[in-house]
């Protein structure tokens, strides 16, 4: 399995020209947080807005609005309520993460199966946590747009019953998908059914909220990278680059605190590509 260096992942890492403008870095959506999870919706869309996503827009329980908004105003926020009337966003944004926070309850399924209904083929969907939950639950469902799934290996397992890697590559090469296996370390896999190793992360990891950090950063990423498994291998790598310079001082690493930390991150990595050149 072929591991991922940050040579390669400096050459994914595309200079910014002159004259670029927001919408030359992608127009991403996020459909995240229920009324009991603002901060998986706000987690999320701060990753996104951290790596350089020219515009994001989130759609989030009514209850999540106004403190979002508040919180991040890079971001713009609506009711996911207004889904129904608001096709236009649907139609503008080219890329979508859906599932953090979002809850598994009857809304949810309903918005869940519209929106993959609603996905053109040139869009790219990612399903995290709930979003995977409810894939799996509706396997009637099914759209048209490139998809990224963000399992825990555990619960691969479970949802799929893919018990290893050869499992999962096959799974990933025959259904189109990418894949990325979450864990000590994340594996990678392509839609060709090729994987790649992540670097090793740290225990301080192991805390609420990273995973909707790393899903944040893979969406932002999407609209600056020429193919989607680029911003899945710069998302992870960077992701963990990130807290293993934070673990160096600090116990536990908060994904807010990583957020903060990744345009810096992104500056060093291609200060080093521009001194290597």
């Amino acid at each position: 399995m072929e591991e991922v260096t940050e040579e390669w992942v400096s050459t994914l890492l595309k200079e910014r020209p002159k004259t670029a403008y927001k919408n030359q870095f992608g127009h991403n959506l996020l459909i995240a947080g229920n009324q009991a999870m603002a901060g998986a919706a706000l987690i999320a869309s701060r990753a996104c807005v951290y790596v350089g996503s020219g515009l994001t827009s989130l759609l989030t329980h009514p209850a999540n609005v106004s403190i979002i908004h508040q919180a991040l105003p890079e971001a713009m926020v609506d009711s996911w309520k207004a889904v129904s009337t608001n096709e236009d966003l649907l139609q503008k944004t080219q890329h979508w993460l859906i599932g953090p926070g979002m809850g598994q309850d009857t809304e949810s399924r309903s918005l869940f199966i519209h929106l993959m209904e609603q996905a053109r083929a040139d869009q790219v969907v990612i399903l995290d946590a709930d979003g995977l939950n409810l894939w799996c639950q509706n396997p009637q469902v099914t759209t048209k747009a490139q998809l990224i799934l963000t399992p825990h290996f555990g619960e691969w397992q479970r949802l799929k019953r893919a018990f290893d890697i050869q499992d999962s590559r096959t799974w990933a090469k025959e259904s189109g998908i990418h894949l990325v296996l979450k864990g000590a370390p994340t594996v990678m896999i392509d839609r060709q059914g090729k994987a790649y190793q992540n670097i090793a992360g740290n225990p301080g990891m192991a805390i609420g909220g990273m995973g909707d950090c790393l899903a944040g950063m893979m969406l932002g990423f999407l609209g600056q990278v020429s193919d989607p498994f680029e911003a899945v291998v710069l998302a992870c790598y960077l992701h963990t680059a990130v807290a293993n310079s934070l673990y160096q001082d600090q116990y536990i690493v908060l994904p807010s605190r990583l957020i903060d930390q990744i345009p810096y991150a992104m500056k060093r990595l291609f200060s080093k590509k521009e001194a290597a050149s």
